[in-house]
């Protein structure tokens, strides 16, 4: 039958923590997918995470160099970045939700394995490994793992998933989505794997599936609460449709229920909340327009300008977030 060995890596660092791991494995996978195996293994050397399990991840076919994992490292800290500010905006608004992305550590093999023979009878895929062999180790996900989607997960882990999808794209200036949100949920904080993500650029490679990508999360996302106020692709390109006598009406109407008090601006002036302005964002107004295309709020985007004129509103205030009270100047 052959002897059972441990592969082992070299040591790498992880900068989530500062450590510096090595990990060794067991010579079958525990899980198989379509690109990868999943190995379960033990990180040791030294920092907060020594001792604990991970999960070494290896290229099913072929030996792995850094431009297979680059592209994980890459998501991963697209999704950490954007993580931390939907954080702290959703606690402005009293909602509590804490995502952690896990960071991949890239080491390479240290020792050459020779358990072809355990994972015949074993039934597990062959995997001759190499050394110097490039593999990525993530933490070990203790707890119940879902997909947090409508019809997998609860109710309110979808809707704060999906919303953080549309954040991605607002936040991101429409030049990507991150989608695909899995891992173990730990009261408020979620604790979770590399994303997948869609870009215009299709930059993230493999899953990335472009702005076909983009366009299929739109097509399906039906936005809730959180984010019902936030611009989309599709309502961005809205053509106007009301009358300036119509607009006049909206216009007393949103100034009795503003969210936000002016800032510095003469008593009279009228200062609407983001919810009101975006519902006027399409509408020209009698206060001008520009004919400049760049500020038009489709550019912003990266969307492909339709409109015939720029109204003020849908100038985007590019200097701020684009969830500040004062998106469109």
């Amino acid at each position: 039958m052959g002897q059972q060995y441990s592969v082992e890596t070299l040591t790498a660092s992880d900068e989530s923590d500062g450590g510096k791991y090595w990990s060794s494995f067991e010579p079958y996978p525990s899980k198989v997918g379509g690109r990868k195996l999943a190995y379960l293994g033990l990180l040791n050397g030294g920092g907060p995470k020594a001792g604990e399990k991970c999960i070494v991840k290896v290229l099913k076919n072929g030996i792995g160099t850094y431009a297979d994992w680059n592209c994980d490292v890459k998501k991963a800290r697209a999704a950490r970045d954007m993580a931390k500010t939907f954080g702290v905006e959703m606690k402005d608004r009293d909602i509590d939700v804490n995502f952690n992305f896990i960071m991949p550590i890239l080491a390479e093999i240290d020792e050459v394995s020779m358990f072809t023979c355990m994972n015949v009878v074993m039934r597990k895929p062959r995997k001759k490994f190499h050394e110097f062999e490039l593999v990525s180790i993530e933490p070990y996900l203790d707890g119940k793992f879902e997909l947090f989607e409508f019809g997998s997960s609860s109710h309110y882990n979808a809707v704060i998933a999906h919303a953080f999808s549309h954040y991605t794209w607002l936040k991101s200036h429409g030049e990507f989505v991150i989608t695909g949100l899995k891992g173990v949920q730990q009261l408020n904080k979620y604790n979770l794997t590399i994303p997948t993500i869609h870009s215009r650029s299709q930059r993230f490679v493999h899953t990335d599936k472009g702005y076909r990508g983009i366009e299929d999360f739109f097509s399906t996302h039906r936005c809730n609460d959180i984010c019902r106020v936030w611009p989309r692709p599709d309502n961005v390109l809205q053509r106007p449709k009301l009358s300036n006598s119509e607009i006049d009406m909206m216009s007393l109407q949103l100034q009795n229920i503003a969210e936000i008090q002016p800032k510095g601006a003469a008593p009279a002036a009228m200062r609407m909340s983001v919810s009101d302005m975006y519902l006027m964002r399409n509408y020209p107004i009698r206060t001008g327009s520009h004919q400049n295309g760049q500020l038009c709020a489709c550019s912003y985007f990266g969307l492909q300008c339709s409109h015939n004129h720029h109204p003020v509103s849908m100038v985007m205030c590019t200097n701020k977030s684009a969830t500040d009270d004062d998106v469109f100047v």
